[in-house]
């Protein structure tokens, strides 16, 4: 079947409008475009835009009468400050609810900063915008208070300054610096165009408080839970470590029962310093009282009950955190393998924990080996020695032939030498011979006699009355907890 052939109708490809060719299809196309665009508009939502400014007239229409009392600036065709205050009245008026218009002052800056590593003051100042000049007048008005070497890096200093419209410099209009809590030094500029620091201390107050703490799992675990503070846990185990091996002579259900005095500023924040008074362990194998007092001499130190010192002998556990790991005796050699006499006792602990010397001595060795790694031998009285191994390093004021008084930091805990993990290998020596630590005691070191022994007794009963007056009230609220 043949298709037909249709001819197209003969349009012209040209518009002729005003003697000039237009193209036609051109024309065509805009005026689609044109009516497009006028559906897609007659669609969209008439906005309902009313200035603020209308509707504040148009709320108070009296406020046009008092458009001949607003002033405007002479050079300028903005108003001036008197509108700002027209201006928050009939916001106010408008709408039932008061707004306060902030007053932007671009030219005050306020900078909360610590002091960088590396830092002096004078760097430190400069980098916060300060001149030469004003840093040098500012250190010097700082050390008629308070020495700038004290200063501590990660410290920090608030900056109060305003900046100059003129030249764009920085002057200080305030600075605070508080080392402590208790403490706040201020530095603001003075009329001879220098700066003037003044320091501020806010009163002490020492507050007596006491706590009942009865171990389940671990001491450390059920003290915290009892309320006691970090500071005061830490004390009771380093006091302790003269008496009790934490390891083996500590069992759920013992006790600790303790008196401390906690520092207080006189707004009741507290200094995190605190001072043991009164402590009483009690578990399966003894009690022991303990009680703080300080010497004609000025030392401080921790009693028993019959005025001699607690720190007798030697630290049955010479380091801060740690549990027994390996005792004294035959055992396999973690590392040779074979059954090996092990002639001292091996504390685990985290890699950086303290090591503690176990008495007062002198340290007559301080090396590296390859089997015990870093390595102190401490020389005591009667033929005793003690020594620590496996060390991560020393405490950096310890040398050969210093003198080290029993608890002083000599290292801390690390794996170097023949080790399998971080820990403190320690050893007691007797006459050149490696002994079983817990078999050696030392003599005594400090006992109190005659009229000083009878004030430590009348001290420790007002310790005593005091911690059981606090018991009583401690006892009622567990009762009344218990029956809630």
């Amino acid at each position: 079947m043949r298709m037909r052939h249709v001819k197209p109708l003969p349009l012209p490809d040209n518009l002729i409008i005003l003697g000039k060719p237009f193209r036609l299809r051109y024309l065509l196309m805009v005026s689609l475009m044109i009516v497009f665009c006028s559906i897609l508009i007659s669609y969209l939502p008439s906005p309902n835009i009313v200035p603020v400014h209308s509707k504040i007239l148009t709320a108070q229409p009296s406020i046009i009468e008092k458009k001949s009392e607003i002033k405007y600036s002479e050079s300028e065709s903005q108003p001036v400050e008197t509108i700002s205050a027209e201006i928050e009245k009939i916001i106010e008026t408008a709408n039932g609810t008061p707004i306060v218009i902030p007053r932007a002052k671009p030219n005050e800056i306020r900078k909360h900063v610590t002091l960088a590593k590396g830092d002096t003051l004078s760097s430190f100042f400069t980098k916060q915008g300060l001149n030469t000049t004003h840093a040098y007048s500012v250190i010097k008005a700082f050390r008629k208070v308070y020495n700038p070497r004290d200063v501590k890096a990660g410290e920090p200093f608030k900056f109060d300054m305003i900046r100059s419209p003129i030249d764009g410099s920085l002057k200080l209009v305030s600075l605070e610096y508080s080392p402590s809590i208790v403490k706040t030094i201020t530095i603001t500029p003075d009329a001879d165009g220098g700066y003037i620091a003044t320091k501020d201390e806010k009163e002490l107050i020492h507050k007596q408080m006491a706590s009942i703490v009865n171990v389940e799992n671990s001491l450390y675990g059920s003290a915290a839970r009892a309320g006691l503070p970090d500071h005061v846990i830490m004390d009771l185990i380093y006091v302790y470590s003269w008496k009790v091996d934490f390891q083996r002579d500590i069992r759920s259900g013992d006790q600790i029962r303790v008196l401390y005095e906690a520092e207080y500023t006189e707004d009741d924040e507290p200094t995190n310093k605190y001072n043991i008074l009164f402590a009483s362990m009690s578990t399966k194998n003894q009690d022991i009282d303990i009680y703080r007092y300080t010497t004609k001499d000025g030392l401080v130190d921790f009693f028993l009950p019959d005025a001699k010192s607690v720190r007798q002998g030697l630290l049955r556990t010479p380091i801060e955190f740690g549990r027994v790991s390996s005792g004294y005796g035959l055992r396999k050699h973690p590392v040779l393998g074979y059954n090996k006499m092990h002639k001292g006792v091996d504390f685990a602990a985290p890699r950086g924990t303290k090591i503690f010397a176990a008495a007062d001595g002198i340290v007559d060795k301080k090396y590296y080996s390859s089997s015990y790694g870093n390595y102190i031998r401490i020389r005591h009285t009667n033929g005793i020695k003690t020594a620590y191994a496996h060390m991560k390093g020393f405490a950096k004021s310890i040398s050969l032939g210093d003198r080290v008084k029993q608890g002083s930091v000599i290292g801390y805990v690390g794996t170097t030498g023949r080790s399998t993990g971080p820990h403190l290998h320690y050893e007691v020596l007797k006459n050149g011979r490696q002994v079983n630590p817990r078999s050696v005691n030392l003599p005594t070191q400090n006992e109190l006699k005659g009229e000083e022994k009878e004030q430590f007794m009348r001290q420790k009963s007002v310790y005593q009355s005091a911690f059981l007056n606090m018991a009583d009230d401690l006892i009622k609220d567990y009762v009344a907890q218990s029956d809630e």
